[in-house]
């Protein structure tokens, strides 16, 4: 699984957008959407993930941010028994796949929608 999250400016307001895509068939298996960039985004995300579907020794890629870094990511997923893997610093292309899906979203979907609300709903799913 790679996890990433990336950064949108909406309607004045500054939205977190977290996401985790099967490296295997590039599925997103979950995303979510904070005002906040906070661990708790990332942890929800990655909660969901493991919700739908039953993983089993499984590698998390991520970039080095603080959010995986933290002390209650590294527990959670060290309680979950979940491998992590980071990207080197400052280098993008290990992290290529997530960082691919969302340079996608922003470009061709996100700033293309007429957005009336600012909720997962309405921002992602007519994206999916």
């Amino acid at each position: 699984m790679v996890h990433g999250y990336h950064v949108f400016d909406v309607r004045k307001k500054t939205l977190y957008f977290s996401s985790i895509i099967d490296g295997f068939n590039n599925e997103i298996i979950s995303y979510n959407i904070s005002e906040t960039q906070d661990v708790s985004l990332v942890l929800d995300t990655l909660k969901e993930a493991l919700r739908k579907r039953n993983v089993i020794d499984t590698i998390l890629h991520s970039d080095q941010g603080k959010v995986y870094t933290s002390k209650q990511f590294q527990t959670y997923v060290k309680e979950k028994g979940i491998i992590t893997s980071m990207s080197r610093t400052g280098n993008c292309h290990d992290n290529a796949l997530i960082e691919s899906f969302h340079s996608h979203l922003k470009s061709e979907g996100f700033y293309a929608q007429n957005l009336k609300q600012l909720n997962n709903a309405s921002i992602i799913h007519p994206l999916l």
